[in-house]
């Protein structure tokens, strides 16, 4: 289930979204996680500075279906290298997956490889694209997934 942290401690917002198995190459890829990452794909590629770079070679836009299919690994993967080559000193994991983020770790880096982990990038452009409200409710944009909504579940951070 995609899940909604508090954060206390985030001058940009007190809301950080993250999917609560990994979606992409090999992974569970619920439906209800494939819709959040969907979901933040398609406002990275569609909207603010650059977006186009984000949409991959070819690729209508990306459709909201909560099926974790070759278009959605596309953009995973498009997403995570221009990410990456725009923020050199704060790489992403390039691994076609967006990871979910631990409970009580604070952690937005992968355990492993010590890179920022995609969620937290993707949450990190919603942020910049959208504004910066102190509680920045995905729920009421324009390109939210309605049926993303039920299953949004507020976890401790």
């Amino acid at each position: 289930m995609a899940r909604v942290y508090l954060i206390d401690d985030n001058p940009r917002s007190h809301l950080f979204y993250s999917v609560e198995r990994p979606v992409g190459v090999g992974s569970p890829n619920q439906r209800d996680d494939v819709l959040l990452v969907q979901f933040l794909l398609r406002v990275r590629a569609e909207c603010g500075e650059g977006s186009a770079e984000y949409v991959p070679p070819g690729e209508q836009p990306l459709a909201m279906d909560g099926m974790c299919g070759p278009q959605t690994i596309k953009y995973i993967k498009q997403y995570q290298k221009i990410a990456s080559q725009k923020n050199p000193a704060i790489p992403l994991v390039q691994d076609g997956v967006v990871s979910p983020v631990a409970a009580g770790t604070g952690g937005i880096s992968g355990p492993v490889s010590g890179r920022m982990l995609c969620i937290a990038g993707l949450n990190s452009h919603y942020g910049k694209i959208r504004g910066k409200p102190a509680t920045l409710d995905i729920t009421k944009d324009p390109l939210f997934p309605l049926a993303l909504r039920p299953y949004l579940k507020v976890a401790a951070s």
